[in-house]
Formats: C-alpha cells, sequence, structure tokens
C-alpha cells in the first residue's frame, strides 16, 4: 500500500467512508502508488444521501448558505437553471440531411488518408465547409455562452465503432481544438488502452 493511501485513510471522515465502502479505489498495480478516487461512473443520489449522512455522523455540519462577502446572485449566461432551457431550440442543433452528407464525406475523405489515425482528426483533415461555421457558432456558445449544446441527427448504429470515433472527433474539433484525458491514465479516445 503506497503512502498516500495510508496518510488518506489516517484522515477520520475516510476512515468512515473506508467502513462502508467508500474509500477510494486502490492503485491498479504494485508499482502504481496513484489514489484514485471511488466516483462512480453514472451518478447516485443514494450514494450522495450515504455521504451526507456519514459527514454528519461525523459531526461535519454542512453549509448551507454562502459565505460572508460571496455574491447571493450571479448574473452570467452560464449561471442558470433548467427551467431556462424549456424550449429545446435555445441548445439542440439538429443536423440535416445535407449536414450528414458533408459529415459522411469528411469520414470517408479521412479515412482515405494515408495516415487515417484518430490523433489526426482535426478541422484541415476532417473539411466541414458549410457545417464548420454553424459549428463555430457552438463553439462560442459552449466557451462564452450557457456552456453546453445538444447535437442531433447522427445515427451511432449506421457507424462502425472506429467511425463513431472519427465523427466524434472530427465534429468536435470544429467547436473545441484541444482534447481533455478520457481518464485518470491520460489516455484519450482511439489511444490503444492496453
Amino acid at each position: 500500500m503506497g503512502s498516500s493511501t495510508v496518510t488518506l485513510l489516517e484522515n477520520p471522515v475516510h476512515e468512515l467512508l473506508a467502513e462502508n465502502g467508500e474509500v477510494p479505489a486502490q492503485p491498479k498495480e504494485e508499482d502504481d502508488d496513484e489514489v484514485r478516487p471511488n466516483i462512480e461512473w453514472l451518478p447516485s443520489f443514494q450514494t450522495y444521501k450515504d455521504r451526507v449522512q456519514n459527514l454528519k455522523e461525523l459531526g461535519v455540519e454542512r453549509q448551507d448558505s454562502v459565505p460572508n462577502g460571496w455574491p447571493t446572485k450571479i448574473d452570467h449566461p452560464r449561471a442558470w437553471t433548467g427551467s431556462d432551457f424549456a424550449d429545446p431550440s435555445k441548445y439542440v442543433v439538429q443536423f440535416t440531411a445535407h449536414d450528414i452528407a458533408e459529415i459522411e464525406s469528411a469520414l470517408t475523405q479521412f479515412k482515405c488518408r494515408k495516415n487515417h489515425d484518430p490523433d489526426n482528426v482535426n478541422t484541415d483533415t476532417f473539411p466541414l465547409p458549410t457545417l464548420g461555421p454553424k459549428l463555430d457558432k457552438v463553439s462560442k456558445e459552449l466557451h462564452d455562452g450557457v456552456g453546453f449544446a445538444v447535437l442531433r441527427g447522427l445515427n451511432p448504429k449506421m457507424y462502425s465503432q472506429l467511425d463513431n470515433i472519427l465523427l466524434y472527433l472530427g465534429i468536435t474539433s470544429y467547436i473545441a481544438e484541444t482534447r481533455g484525458c478520457q481518464d485518470y491514465d491520460g489516455r484519450m479516445i482511439g489511444e490503444d488502452n492496453q
């Protein structure tokens, strides 16, 4: 057991969580002393309620108001509630038949390249001349507006697993040029994860 795990378990909150099976996941390999949190892929309201109860039993008070000096209201495009989006046209981008034909053409062009590795997908190698400007508007809304959008119209069952990855990477290359890591080990979509 690595020293970070021992230090982690010396914390009384973590000791209680360990008793309830909520201790952070142990390292995967003996030479891997990285401690990873035990976070579920799909959020669980029951897990949340259990953690609140565990903290309550430890006497840890949960703050229920903002600290003095903090704003009580935030006025910003990203400060919203679900009721602000009753109208799906504010956040759903529906691909047209022309958009889908353009996306599939870009996919075909990319796959005909000598090196069609997923790492090489970008706006130059996945050309979307008509849809690209529409996706630029989506990018602006993500980065400077509400912070999310829903893209609809492609049926993933129509494509292979690799094609779905390439489609995802190609479309999102117009929205955000830098890709984030997909897991704790820093792997990206399309990398050999073995």
